[in-house]
Order: structure tokens, then C-alpha cells, then sequence
């Protein structure tokens, strides 16, 4: 299995109260030699966003993938 974590902080530079927060996970792990799964996680958070935008974001994926 694999497993990749990324994580920032975006701030605006003239305005250190603005800024964002994103993660992102994903884990791929093996079902046969060429086939594994992966899911992925992200998460994102704006403490100022544009009018329309939410605030939090979430987002999940599943899937397949296949080695030829």
C-alpha cells in the first residue's frame, strides 16, 4: 500500500487573517499485480472566499486502476 498526505497554508500576504487551508490524502493499495485501488480524500477551507464559494470544501474519490 501507498499513502500520500499533503497538507498547506496559503495566506494572503497583505492580509495574513486571509488565507486558505487544503489537505489531500490519497491510498492506493494493490488487489493483484495489476489491479489496485485508490482513494483519495481533499479537503479545503477559505477563511475569506469570493461571494458564491463556500468555506469548506470536501471532496472523496474512489477507483480502480490497471497495470498493462
Amino acid at each position: 500500500a501507498r499513502v500520500s498526505l499533503i497538507f498547506y497554508y496559503q495566506p494572503r500576504v497583505d492580509e495574513m487573517r486571509d488565507y486558505r487551508l487544503h489537505l489531500s490524502g490519497s491510498l492506493l493499495s494493490t488487489i493483484t499485480e495489476k489491479v489496485s485501488i485508490v482513494l483519495r480524500l481533499g479537503a479545503s477551507y477559505d477563511s475569506n472566499p469570493p461571494a458564491g464559494v463556500e468555506k469548506e470544501d470536501l471532496s472523496t474519490t474512489a477507483g480502480l486502476t490497471y497495470k498493462y
